[in-house]
């Protein structure tokens, strides 16, 4: 059996942020695939951790 333990920083405590945030990159996506993440920063107002 294999035991994960996520890095403290790594550990979603709002969940439903995080889907809304994926969401938001995602129909980013599709509208223009070429955007770096500092892109989606700036237009989706989200930190860098949450696109990477």
């Amino acid at each position: 059996m294999v035991k994960f333990t996520a890095p403290e920083d790594r550990v979603v405590l709002e969940p439903n942020r995080v889907i809304d945030a994926e969401k938001k990159i995602l129909e980013e996506l599709i509208i223009d695939p070429g955007y770096s993440y500092m892109m989606m920063t700036e237009s989706l107002g989200i930190s860098k951790k949450t696109v990477l």
